[in-house]
């Protein structure tokens, strides 16, 4: 089999700090506020932003779910815009 990566997806896992639990990301995404869900973002905007290199250098893209509040907040801060 002959191929090329095509993309990525970002995903967000919550453990415990013992990491005998994981929790669904739809479930703790939810037991965040709105400021830690943007600090999340930004958290995961500057990982993408270090290796921002490689995908351009290999023609991948990269996909991040934000949820629209997020992205309501995002757009409405000069200083994050």
């Amino acid at each position: 089999m002959e191929g090329k990566l095509f993309a990525v997806e970002m995903l967000s896992y919550f453990n415990s700090i013992d990491d005998d639990l994981t929790m669904l990301v739809g479930i703790g995404i939810s037991l965040l506020s709105l400021e830690q869900r943007i600090e999340l973002f930004n958290e995961q905007f500057i990982l993408v932003h270090r290796y921002a290199a490689w995908f351009s250098k290999h023609d991948v893209l990269l996909t991040i779910n934000i949820e629209e509040a997020v992205v309501e907040s995002i757009l409405s801060d000069q200083q994050m815009c």
